[in-house]
């Protein structure tokens, strides 16, 4: 008792008299003076010590003093821990904070003077430090909500403000915590339940912190959001989560039981990692499912503080419906994750990948406009997300087996849709309940045909919404019903019909034309070739159709439809435009492609100018790229409707397109790993070729392909029969190409004799040619075998002159390759820094070009020089990267290949590429 009564109050004087209470409670013994005299002694020996920190206890003039630093007594390394931690937390340097305030609580074991009773002359004392506990520890809090931990509060702060019912901030960080979590209704009942203690208690209502909260939840104010970003120098930035929702439709009327049951069903999401939630959303076209979803999940985004992924499946309309593994390579890359090369049917490992990067996260994923249960499935997260699915069928299958909850979509009542109809209308005489009912069941009570409705009602300032209502109904009877099984309640033809034949004639010819596009989205360019108008002209057709509710935005000039005004679209063509004036205009639109193409990888693949395929000059110009940087974000941006446009060059017959479209696809697609897509392109290329040319090209680029899916056999066949048919064609450039590309089968199937011939072969077509590229090309490669048969002088004499080649056309992945290469003999010759030097050159380029394959190998070789030079350390990081990325783009893995210098070390990790075979060019 007497260390614990001196240690409260460290480093101040304690009299005698007060200790002497402390330690006998008023009813001392005779003997009290000596008997403390004699515990102080036996005090002071037992602090003795070699420690040099250690507290010692000092008595002078009747009084005792502890004297202590924070090293050594806890409740000053306490101290001085919290204020070190506020200090930080005040600054904005949360992690510091969170690091000091951690410790400090550390410290303590249980409460003061556990199992001793405390006296009462330090009483005082003692509440005082278990005060400053519970400060610490609501400071320890505030760092943790400042860093995002708002999740794994909330249990901690549950039991918190249990123990502690009157901490009013406890309360609030637990409000906070709630809210962030996604939970508002939780975060207000929490506060209804502070309201009611206070008022019980102490007869008093929240403090104005605490009211102020409240009010900024309810009204949702995004400052109580967390922030993004880091808040001081040095700190890192917080990755921003993905939000991939479109805009909501505005007005929204009704629907309040669907939402409470979507609320209902998603409310089921634990604040610990569970089973994902799936809600499906269902009812026929038009009804307005998407809408729906929309403005539930921006309503629920606090949900999900991890962010929300959508992606509209096309399981209706005149588009091609997304694959699921199209689908799960756009989210790995939203998500930041690496996006393995895979074949067809291998969409399992995308589906095994996109689950592991969600496992743990609440993410929202809106799967909109399905088709059917397997192209959900493969989607469908593992754990802690919320899944929101709409389709025009049942899917029982996802309800049966995936365990997914349906909500069923019906008409809109016919109250809410009068409602509805009135405020788009705004204020107008005629528009009453009586008269807006008939125009409202005429229009079916759908949300999209009302929108058209009120849009054309309002552009028709003469006429009455009784004579357009009757107008309507006319043209009902001379329409067959629009893909919804005879279902009259989704007959959307009267409103489209009414739609088009008001617009102005040029907009309208564009609505028709636009049901052309193969691709998901349109620009002004493409408009401009479709209609073949000026590309203002373009601009203000767009402008009109948005107003007109016939094409809605999702990106800076990028609009699209509703399927079912892509169908009506399709079909007004179709019935109102001859064949030939519907071919000129997909013609028009395949040569403005080709041609922004062609220019785009102009710009990007510079040294295969002399090789690039000859496309038409378009009637209507489209963009032309001048910068990498524009022409890499038009390819990202325009590369699925390029893909979309050789399926239609395929049905249209334009087989001279198509070829264009693979020949100029072929190289980005390469280089941004895009293995399957090019393998379905140039498949489609090789199915449409009339010509024995045409056949040699897609032949040698499928092949190219295979092989860099290590379809060997496939490869080895394809590109024998390009080979053979280049020599029939007497195409000597066609030949070279398939020389190189049967040599990089050769190699990695190790027949190195076949190798060095076609490598060789290849180089004297290629130099007769004048073909400064393939000749550089062809160099590498030769260089490659000699040093792979050990001759090193040889292999860096080829490297050096492919390396000097290769800059001078500007061919920098080939670049990249030789400098790695280089650095290989620099290492078999025990020259670890320049190895090291010319390795961390070839790195650099080919993250600057986005080659994966190249930096994986570059780094593999990185991590084997490390091993060279035992620094451990190094060698392990850049293996495990360069293991990373040969797992992200399931490269085609050569054999190791044991080193011929005693200064290699062999790892299991040899599998990674070594020295690297220039790709070429086709």
């Amino acid at each position: 008792m007497l260390l614990g009564t001196v240690a409260l109050r460290a480093n101040a004087a304690t009299t005698a008299d007060l200790l002497t209470e402390a330690l006998w409670r008023g009813a001392p013994p005779r003997s009290a003076a000596a008997n403390l005299r004699q515990y102080a002694a036996d005090l002071r020996r037992l602090l003795a010590g070699d420690a040099p920190h250690a507290p010692a206890l000092q008595s002078a003039a009747g009084t005792y003093t502890l004297t202590a630093g924070p090293d050594g007594l806890d409740s000053l390394a306490f101290a001085a821990l919290a204020e070190e931690g506020r200090r930080a937390l005040a600054e904005g340097r949360n992690d510091t904070a969170a690091d000091r305030l951690t410790r400090a609580l550390g410290l303590w074991r249980g409460p003061v003077l556990a199992g001793l009773p405390v006296p009462a002359v330090v009483q005082e004392e003692a509440r005082v430090l278990e005060d400053g506990r519970i400060g610490v520890l609501e400071d320890h809090v505030e760092a943790r909500l400042a860093l995002g931990r708002h999740a794994d509060l909330v249990g901690e702060l549950t039991v918190l403000v249990k123990e502690h019912a009157l901490r009013e901030r406890l309360w609030r960080q637990l409000i906070l915590a709630l809210y962030r979590c996604g939970r508002q209704h939780d975060a207000l009942d929490a506060y209804r339940r502070l309201h009611g203690l206070l008022d019980e208690e102490l007869g008093v209502r929240p403090a104005s912190p605490s009211r102020e909260l409240h009010r900024r939840i309810l009204c949702g104010d995004p400052a109580l959001d967390l922030p993004r970003t880091g808040g001081g120098a040095g700190l890192p930035t917080a990755p921003r989560a993905p939000w991939q929702l479109p805009p909501r439709q505005q007005p929204f009327v009704g629907r309040g039981t669907e939402l409470t049951a979507l609320s209902t069903i998603m409310a089921e999401l634990t604040p610990d990692p569970g089973p994902a939630v799936l809600a499906l959303l269902t009812g026929p076209a038009g009804v307005g499912k998407s809408a729906l979803a929309l403005h539930w999940a921006h309503l629920a985004r606090r949900r999900f503080p991890d962010g929300c992924l959508y992606v509209d499946l096309r399981g209706y309309g005149p588009d091609r419906p997304r694959r699921p593994d199209e689908v799960l390579t756009e989210f790995l890359r939203t998500l930041g994750t690496e996006v393995p090369a895979v074949g067809d049917g291998e969409t399992e490992l995308l589906a095994g990948r996109f689950r592991t990067a969600v496992t743990g996260r609440r993410i929202l994923v809106v799967l909109d406009n399905a088709h059917r249960a397997e192209q959900v499935r493969p989607l469908l997260p593992g754990d802690s997300c919320g899944v929101l699915v709409t389709s025009r069928e049942s899917l029982s299958g996802l309800v049966a087996r995936d365990g997914a909850r349906r909500v069923a979509l019906d008409l809109l009542p016919l109250d809410d849709a009068v409602r509805l109809l009135g405020e788009l209308l705004g204020e107008r005489d005629d528009a009453d309940p009586g008269t807006l009912a008939p125009l409202a069941e005429h229009c079916a009570r759908l949300p999209l045909a009302l929108r058209i409705a009120a849009e054309l009602a309002a552009s028709r300032s003469g006429a009455t919404l009784t004579e357009l209502t009757a107008e309507l109904a006319d043209e009902r009877r001379r329409l067959d019903l629009l893909g919804t099984g005879h279902d009259p309640f989704t007959d959307l033809r009267p409103v489209l019909s009414w739609s088009n034949r008001h617009l102005p004639p040029r907009a309208a010819r564009a609505f028709r034309l636009l049901g052309l596009h193969p691709g998901r989205h349109v620009d002004h360019h493409a408009v401009a070739a479709l209609t073949r108008s000026s590309l203002p002209d373009a601009r203000r057709i767009l402008d009109e159709l948005l107003r007109a509710h016939l094409v809605h935005l999702i990106g800076p000039d990028r609009h699209t439809s509703h399927d079912l005004l892509r169908d009506y679209a399709r079909e007004l063509t179709t019935r109102h435009d001859s064949p030939a004036e519907r071919n000129a205009a997909l013609e028009r639109l395949l040569d403005q492609s080709a041609h922004s193409l062609a220019a785009a990888t102009a710009v990007l693949y510079p040294y295969e100018s002399d090789r690039r395929e000859q496309v038409r000059a378009p009637a209507v110009p489209g963009p032309l790229p001048d910068r990498p940087d524009r022409a890499r974000n038009w390819l990202d941006a325009q590369t699925a409707n390029l893909l979309a446009l050789a399926d239609t060059a395929r049905e249209g017959g334009w087989h001279d397109r198509l070829a264009a479209l693979s020949a100029l696809l072929h190289r980005h697609l390469h280089v941004t790993g895009r293995y399957a897509e090019a393998h379905a392109l140039h498949g489609l290329a090789l199915d449409g070729a009339r010509t024995d040319r045409d056949r040699a090209a897609a032949l040698l680029h499928l092949g190219i392909t295979e092989y860099r899916l290590a379809r060997y056999p496939e490869a080895m066949a394809r590109l024998t029969a390009a080979h053979e048919l280049a020599v029939r064609l007497g195409d000597r450039a066609s030949e070279g190409a398939a020389l190189h590309g049967l040599a990089q089968v050769h190699e990695r199937l190790g027949r190195m004799p076949e190798t060095f011939d076609h490598h060789r072969r290849a180089l004297e077509i290629r130099r007769a040619l004048g073909d400064r590229v393939g000749e550089g090309t062809s160099l590498g490669n030769l260089g490659l075998v000699h040093e792979r048969l050990g001759r090193y002088t040889e292999a860096l004499d080829h490297y050096r002159r492919a390396l000097a080649i290769h800059r001078a056309t500007g061919f920098r992945s080939a670049e990249g390759d030789m400098l790695n290469n280089i650095a290989i003999v620099h290492r078999q010759s025990g020259r670890l820094e320049e190895a090291a030097a010319s390795l961390a050159d070839a790195l650099r380029i080919y993250e600057e070009i986005g080659d994966r394959g190249g930096a994986g190998a570059a780094l593999n070789n990185l991590g084997l020089v490390g091993i060279n030079r035992r620094d451990w350390r190094a060698a392990g990081q850049h293996l495990e990267r360069a293991l990373e990325v040969h797992r992200a783009i399931r490269s085609p893995a050569p054999r190791p290949r044991p080193s011929t210098s005693s200064a290699c070390c062999t790892t299991s990790r040899g599998a990674m590429p070594g020295a690297r075979p220039t790709s070429g060019r086709p």
